[in-house]
């Protein structure tokens, strides 16, 4: 199978939604036998019921997936109603492992013999935001395995947040797919903010507060690199400002970004979505839409060359719930210029609480790993 399979369907009762997915799908390959599928919030009740009914009507055996309050698909987004995202692939034998959901630390993970055939894996995995220890559970899996490079995204729900492993509907941990280090795949992930002040160092803060930047207070350098800023006025009251944390080791000026919760105007202080490390810097960013929309075509463009002409199979995108419509606009914006770049591929996706990118937790980026086949 040169493409893989895929569909989407929205507006509909899940009864009428599988039917719609089904014929898109059309007729299954027989070799067809891994499927993501990325579903709305209110179809959790019906997920077990769909989950046996797709299993059944594909032959396809295994479903790694998980609930979105935005579906994503070739070109479509879709928020506020049942939706569902499919994406049906043909891998070769023995080149993925399912990854059974990762709830705690101490549960071993060994995936044996066949994760050191290869000494590169890819990953793709749905992480439950309750989970308070998610991250170090990232960190602990990808020195797990050999070479591994995770990428994907948080659940996103208002009330619960299943996933799909298997057979089976499940919550609580990391669950997703492994695979083996010769897959041709490539990965990139795109900004939605943008710098607003130099680096600054952290000399004093406590939890999530911060206390004082470059020996001065926090919130005079947040109130200093804000004003100094090219915004007008209006701009800068209309705008989100958020924490940007850069990662270490990065030759691109990477950062995670995090919101900011709240600022102490009599103490001068500001909090932080994130837990505050000894030693780190920060950078002050913005969340600008013009720039997300030129970084995400640029991520486009550099996959395309690295890609080297390499025809795509499929695809799967994360993005954030702070990005799609209240980022780029209506219309299914964000997926419009995908499409625009890339053509019509094979696209599953949803809008994250969070994004993951070579392991680490990112907020209002978007992710993307591509599926490609031999040269021409």
């Amino acid at each position: 199978m040169n493409e893989f399979l895929h569909a989407h369907a929205s507006g509909r009762d899940a009864a009428g939604l599988l039917r719609d997915a089904l014929t898109q799908l059309g007729t299954v390959p027989e070799n067809a036998n891994l499927g993501f599928l990325y579903f709305s919030d209110g179809l959790q009740g019906d997920l077990p019921d769909l989950l046996l009914a797709l299993r059944d009507q594909t032959g396809v055996q295994d479903w790694v997936g998980s609930v979105g309050q935005g579906i994503l698909a070739t070109g479509i987004e879709s928020y506020d109603t049942p939706a569902l995202s499919i994406l049906i692939g043909s891998f070769p034998t023995d080149s993925y492992r399912l990854l059974a959901p990762l709830t705690t630390l101490e549960q071993a993970h060994n995936l044996g013999e066949w994760a050191q055939r290869s000494l590169a894996h890819t990953g793709v995995v749905h992480v439950d935001p309750n989970n308070q220890i998610a991250g170090d559970i990232l960190v602990s899996l990808e020195q797990r395995v050999e070479g591994g490079f995770f990428v994907g995204g948080m659940s996103s729900a208002e009330h619960g947040n299943q996933q799909v492993f298997a057979d089976a509907v499940v919550d609580g941990g990391v669950s997703g797919v492994v695979f083996r280090g010769d897959l041709p795949v490539v990965a990139a992930h795109t900004q939605g903010c943008t710098p607003i002040g130099p680096l600054h160092h952290i000399t004093e803060g406590r939890r999530n507060i911060l206390f004082r930047l470059d020996e001065r207070p926090a919130l005079d350098v947040l109130t200093e690199d804000i004003s100094h800023s090219q915004l007008k006025e209006a701009q800068k009251l209309s705008h989100a400002f958020l924490a940007g944390f850069p990662v270490p080791g990065s030759d691109t000026g990477d950062y995670m970004a995090r919101n900011l919760m709240g600022v102490d105007r009599d103490n001068r202080l500001v909090a932080v979505g994130e837990m505050l490390d000894a030693h780190q810097q920060i950078q002050f960013c913005l969340r600008d839409p013009e720039t997300a929309r030129t970084d995400l075509v640029r991520m486009l463009e550099d996959l395309k060359l690295r890609i080297e002409g390499r025809p795509i199979r499929g695809g799967l995108y994360f993005s954030c719930l702070g990005r799609g419509r209240h980022q780029f606009g209506p219309n299914s914006a964000e997926m419009q210029i995908i499409e625009e770049v890339l053509g019509p591929v094979p696209l599953a996706g949803f809008y994250a609480n969070g994004e993951i990118y070579h392991s680490r937790l990112y907020g209002y980026t978007g992710v993307m790993l591509l599926f490609l086949g031999e040269n021409a």
